[in-house]
């Protein structure tokens, strides 16, 4: 070979390693070519946990992967930015899909995900029990007659040498028990806090509500969020203002979710929550779903998930509103043991957070399901 051809194959290399290698370098800094926009991106990542175990994730149809009983999450790298698709199916259960947007440098979580049977083990209870289904006082140590607030029972250990039925406070309109205190909407408009144990009462709120006796008041609090359901409208304390803040209207029923980090809110064709981060009317309304149908019954299926009546079918919903939002509906038809059926009409539902096993009153029959989360 010629020292000219020496020098001509020396400067192609020379050239075609100035071009690769800086592209092998941006490649290991995850940085790839988006050809559809003719430039170079940043890469982000998605993370999903999802239960049970032995799951199939597929993202955008060609990156799969499976859970297992020692990791019941998966991390895909390198993606790029936009739009991907994640799938996750386990025979006999409901498939689940959600959209999740990657941005650059970035990683999507998808987590909490719950796949449910597609047939639940339901049986039948020997004994009738409509108690479950029963709406329940505040606290049953606690009841309100002629708008006082009387010791009812001898179960609360603070109060073991209180005779039952002894009077607490007077012009009593709505109440909840926080912990070891009462926190209560007095006949005057105002919020107060009721210590059991030093019988010491403090304001809560400095600005007059206008009450009226005849309206429904149901009072829910936690360490930082007070909420007040007056007749169809809900209103927030805001701690700063002292003030009771309209926060929204028409509301059926209000309820925390079981870590007291949520607030479910839902009407008769709409449900929706909020995150607990903030005790002002301006705290953000998180919209799940708007139906023609009348919707009842709507409860917490854990921390993440809804489960509710609408018409004779049973619902599902995941709380996660990012683009499409996953929802089920149980079998209508439900299978005993025996190998009887029952059809499902007009159910009244009660799903149990400690036992997380859902109840159902079909007419006068009551069942029971196996767990139905983790």
């Amino acid at each position: 070979m010629t020292i000219k051809k020496r020098l001509i194959l020396l400067s192609v290399c020379t050239v075609l390693f100035l071009i690769i290698a800086p592209l092998i370098i941006i490649y290991s800094m995850g940085y790839r070519v988006d050809f559809a926009h003719f430039k170079i991106v940043a890469t982000g990542g998605i993370y999903v946990k999802a239960l049970p175990e032995n799951l199939n994730i597929t993202i955008d149809s060609n990156i799969q992967n499976k859970t297992s009983f020692l990791s019941s999450y998966v991390f895909a790298q390198n993606l790029l930015p936009g739009i991907h698709t994640v799938s996750i199916k386990k025979d006999g259960y409901f498939d689940y899909q959600k959209n999740l947007e990657v941005k650059e440098n970035q990683v999507a979580k998808l987590e909490q995900v719950i796949l449910f049977k597609k047939n639940p083990d339901f049986e039948l209870l020997s004994i009738a029990m409509e108690s479950p289904f029963a709406p329940l006082p505040a606290d049953n140590a606690y009841v309100i007659k002629n708008n006082n607030l009387y010791y009812s029972q001898n179960s609360t250990d603070i109060l073991l040498t209180k005779p039952k039925n002894t009077l607490l406070i007077k012009n009593v309109l709505a109440f909840q028990i926080l912990n070891n205190d009462i926190i209560y909407l007095g006949s005057d408009g105002l919020l107060y806090q009721y210590s059991i144990a030093s019988q010491a009462t403090t304001p809560l709120s400095l600005k007059t509500f206008p009450v009226n006796k005849k309206n429904q008041y149901h009072l829910l609090a936690t360490q930082n969020i007070v909420a007040l359901q007056d007749n169809q409208s809900l209103f927030l304390l805001n701690k700063n203002s002292g003030t009771l803040e309209n926060f929204y209207n028409p509301v059926n029923l209000i309820s925390f979710s079981p870590d007291n980090q949520k607030l479910l809110i839902c009407n008769d064709h709409e449900i929706l929550y909020s995150v607990l981060d903030s005790a002002s009317a301006s705290q953000e309304k998180l919209f799940l779903n708007r139906f023609s149908e009348k919707i009842t019954n709507c409860q917490w299926l854990g921390n993440n998930y809804l489960i509710f009546v609408l018409g004779n079918n049973i619902i599902i919903s995941e709380i996660d509103i990012r683009k499409n939002i996953n929802t089920i509906t149980l079998p209508q038809i439900i299978k005993l043991p025996n190998g009887a059926q029952i059809e499902a009409k007009n159910p009244k539902i009660y799903f149990n957070q400690s036992e997380k096993k859902l109840y159902l009153l079909i007419n006068k029959t009551t069942l029971v399901s196996e767990k139905l989360i983790p």
